[in-house]
């Protein structure tokens, strides 16, 4: 059984190609190939490394962007599908984000930026709804201060936990314009409180579907015979 290995190494490692053969060599069910370059991929970032030399000095300078397999469909939330309103905004927005933090050159985020776009308005997106998130100034420094922020805070005091308080409704269109969960928030006054803290802030509002028009053919009772023959069993 042959098994076939990548790996991308530096362009530096003048020996890859020595240390490739050699590997090879040690079993011939095993394939190794290598890919040497001033970029690796990671995860879903592309790292690239350059080198710049001024006068006598030497300097590396870093660069990232964003990284997306050739075989993403690139299927995002269709906007016909019964979600909050908030669900589309809060995804567009964050995706926006996350390109805006991996892509260390502004014509890199703007490329892309400009490719989500292109891929919302094919998925169903109208050009009016996206005008106000795409044209929002979103600050790469800003996220990298909160990323920092976050990851050097101290530890919070351990608080013991308190059960959540859970309110179940059934979403319908008539029940998404009571806007239960603004009913559910506290007056300021009372969030500044102990006790009113530990109770709102327990609250969680939970939305039950109805059945989908799958869910309910699968539940159903098909009385013909071609239902008996193939979907009854013996």
């Amino acid at each position: 059984m042959s098994r076939h290995f990548k790996t991308t190494m530096s362009v530096q490692d003048s020996s890859a190609h020595i240390k490739t053969n050699k590997f090879n060599n040690l079993h011939n069910s095993i394939k190794l190939t290598t890919d040497i370059s001033k970029s690796v991929v990671i995860m879903d970032i592309t790292v690239s490394i350059n080198t710049i030399h001024i006068h006598d000095y030497q300097f590396y300078d870093i660069k990232t962007t964003l990284y997306q397999k050739p075989s993403n469909k690139y299927l995002y939330l269709s906007p016909l599908s019964f979600h909050q309103p908030s669900i589309f905004f809060n995804f567009i927005n964050s995706e926006l984000k996350r390109y805006c933090l991996y892509c260390s050159d502004n014509a890199d985020y703007n490329k892309i930026k400009t490719a989500f776009y292109n891929r919302l308005i094919s998925r169903g997106y109208t050009r009016g709804y996206l005008f106000y998130i795409f044209t929002s100034k979103i600050s790469r420094t800003e996220l990298l201060h909160d990323l920092a922020t976050t990851y050097n805070s101290p530890p919070q005091p351990h608080l013991p936990p308190l059960d959540p308080l859970i309110f179940i409704t059934t979403r319908t269109p008539r029940t998404d314009q009571l806007q239960l969960q603004k009913c559910l928030v506290a007056p300021e006054y009372v969030l500044a409180s102990v006790e009113g803290a530990a109770i709102f802030n327990r609250i969680i509002l939970c939305n039950k579907t109805t059945n989908n028009l799958e869910q309910l053919l699968i539940q159903s009772n098909f009385d013909t015979p071609v239902a008996k023959e193939f979907f009854t069993s013996s």
